[in-house]
């Protein structure tokens, strides 16, 4: 069998510290400690695009591998009260906030993004039980890192919230029991 799926996903809002709304000088003071932080993300978006490949040799095993291919955008804003100077010391800047091309170019509202081949997941999926109006199954998948953790934007690495790739190895269990009425 072979499909494609797709998945979207978007983040906007407040900056929050535990449940209560952050503001930006909480932020500009406490939020980027020891480095020093100008901008705060104001919308992010995420398209995945998955291509399912799964082969049955039993009825019991299903194979399975998906690579997907991930596109990140995200714009920014100027965070009211922090250091926009000239002259600021890029030492101090928080490096895990995207810059542009040139030292002053990031202090305005700004968007970026990043595109690549992501990670992609493998492994089987094994039927343990099986009767009248149920199903029990497990899967025993795992996650290579096949995407990207290396972007930059003008030298400097983006963020790993916007790399295609995580960079490690996962596994990643489920077990899976559906059932339907007996009638």
């Amino acid at each position: 069998m072979v499909g494609v799926r797709y998945a979207y996903t978007q983040a906007s809002g407040d900056m929050l510290h535990g449940t209560d709304t952050a503001s930006d000088h909480e932020v500009v003071e406490n939020g980027c400690v020891p480095s020093t932080c100008s901008m705060t993300p104001s919308k992010m978006q995420m398209n995945m695009y998955m291509l399912d490949i799964m082969y049955a040799p039993a009825d019991w095993l299903t194979l399975m591998v998906m690579p997907m291919y991930m596109s990140h955008d995200m714009t920014m804003r100027p965070l009211s009260g922090a250091s926009h100077s000239e002259g600021h010391d890029h030492a101090a800047v928080d490096m895990t906030m995207p810059m542009e091309h040139d030292e002053h170019a990031h202090t305005g509202s700004h968007s970026h993004g990043t595109e690549g081949w992501g990670d992609t997941t493998f492994g089987p999926m094994v039927k343990l039980a099986e009767g009248p109006g149920y199903h029990f199954h497990t899967g025993l998948m795992f996650s290579a890192p096949t995407g990207s953790v290396d972007k930059t934007m003008g030298g400097v690495f983006t963020h790993y919230g916007m790399q295609p790739g995580s960079g490690t190895w996962d596994f990643l269990p489920s077990l899976t029991y559906s059932a339907a009425p007996i009638g």
